[in-house]
């Protein structure tokens, strides 16, 4: 691979696969108009690093901060005269303690589509237009902040991100090939995502994407791709022959209109497998829609009506019925019954609701309660707090968040090297008795 002046690394990160890089660096990537080559923190060589002029890495979710001190650490070690930038929700949030502790040179806050591309400019410039880059925090109080029009993403400008040309990364392609290959039909929660919306028009309390929190930290509302334009988005995934299953988290069939739902679905059926979230529970004929346009996968359902952050559950005997359909008219996907264990064992109407569900249709259950946790909420100017900061530095992580990775690293090499039926077999018991037994044990509320 050709050395370039301008490369984009990954740092480590303790969630599920490492190599999950924020699911808009691609389109970010592609707006930039010089050579870009990217890296994961332990395939970054040494002379890559000296080549370099500007280094750009992603601090966007907090579990990424202690590796994103350590990879800097070895930029500046290597070359102390390169030019380290970031970007994602936890800059944003945080963006002088990472200045200050972590030794970047500067923060983009908020959305990067429109200061990105000009402050590649600028500093391949040697500085030439950096006071006119908005949305700009840099060392020394260098700031644009109150100087220059705060940019926030448009519906325009996201219609115009294109998500999944990954040629710039080719260590990452080859590895995801290699596990888009392999997966048993089971897919995990890898490149490529369906983005629909940038924030979420839900109001979880412990989620960054939620209206209130996107208004803090982008000064705007929840944005929105366009249903021709989303159709677009599966026609290429369709068109790229090793893309086998994508990944949905932010569902547009039960928070979009019906009429937005049969524009943005494939016109024909796709040979994709999905995996894909319910964040309330869908209309029959809307999920029947939805499983014949693919070919199978993972399905999750939500118990709750907030994406399991809330105690409003959803109707147990409509939950049964879109199981049922689910495993009689679509045995090629897996229905999964999404819960949280923070409410699971505090209310037993909640638990009940779960156990009643698992009698009636003997679906796989998750727990996804460990993903929502410990969001550190911003101030009304969307500022964290030293404290919150220091917390997320120190790469907090629970028992919980520990053995789902060590069994999703498990999975996947499981993926790579044993033959179909194992693999399958695996998947089935992971989500089929690892999670059920307290239920099927008559553990908790009666």
């Amino acid at each position: 691979m050709k050395l370039t002046e301008v490369i984009y690394v990954h740092p480590r990160t303790p969630m599920t696969y490492g190599r999950n890089i924020p699911i808009s660096v691609p389109a970010l990537i592609k707006r930039v108009e010089v050579p870009i080559n990217g890296y994961c923190y332990s395939d970054l060589s040494n002379e890559a690093i000296l080549h370099a002029k500007i280094c750009m890495i992603d601090i966007h979710w907090f579990f990424s901060l202690k590796g994103a001190k350590e990879l800097v650490s070895r930029l500046k070690r290597i070359n102390d005269k390169i030019i380290v930038i970031c970007g994602g929700i936890t800059s944003t949030e945080f963006p002088k303690q990472i200045i200050n502790q972590i030794n970047i040179d500067y923060v983009v806050r908020g959305d990067g589509e429109g200061p990105l591309p000009l402050l590649i400019k600028a500093l391949m410039e040697d500085g030439k237009g950096l006071e006119s880059v908005p949305n700009l925090i840099g060392k020394d109080n260098f700031s644009t902040l109150f100087k220059v029009k705060p940019y926030s993403l448009t519906k325009e400008d996201f219609n115009l991100n294109e998500f999944y040309d990954i040629d710039f990364f080719p260590m990452m392609k080859q590895e995801l090939m290699k596990m888009h290959k392999n997966n048993p039909g089971y897919p995990p929660f890898v490149f490529p995502f369906i983005l629909p919306f940038r924030g979420c028009p839900i109001e979880c309390d412990f989620c960054g994407g939620a209206p209130k929190e996107q208004s803090k930290l982008f000064n705007r509302k929840v944005i929105y791709r366009t249903s021709d334009r989303l159709q677009e988005d599966f026609n290429v995934l369709e068109s790229q022959e090793w893309i086998t299953f994508y990944n949905c988290l932010l569902d547009f069939v039960t928070l979009m209109s019906p009429n937005y739902v049969k524009m943005a679905l494939p016109l024909k059926k796709s040979r994709l497998k999905t995996q894909y979230e319910f964040t309330k529970a869908p209309s029959m004929e809307l999920l029947d829609l939805f499983l014949s346009k693919f070919s199978g996968g993972m399905i999750h359902f939500s118990v709750d009506k907030m994406h399991l952050t809330s105690e409003r559950l959803n109707d147990p005997e409509h939950m049964v019925k879109l199981i049922k359909l689910t495993q009689n008219k679509y045995p090629e996907y897996m229905p999964i019954l999404d819960f949280s264990s923070v409410y699971a064992y505090s209310n037993p109407q909640y638990y009940n609701a779960i156990r009643y569900i698992i009698k009636k249709t003997n679906c796989y259950l998750y727990d996804g309660s460990i993903w929502w946790s410990d969001f550190p909420k911003p101030d009304q100017q969307g500022y964290g707090d030293q404290e919150k900061f220091d917390y997320f530095l120190n790469n907090a992580l629970s028992y919980k968040h520990r053995i789902s990775n060590s069994m999703v690293s498990i999975m996947n090499f499981i993926d790579n090297n044993f033959p179909l039926y194992f693999k399958k077999a695996v998947r089935k018991s992971y989500y089929g008795y690892y999670y059920k037994v307290p239920f099927l044990m008559n553990k908790g509320w009666k």
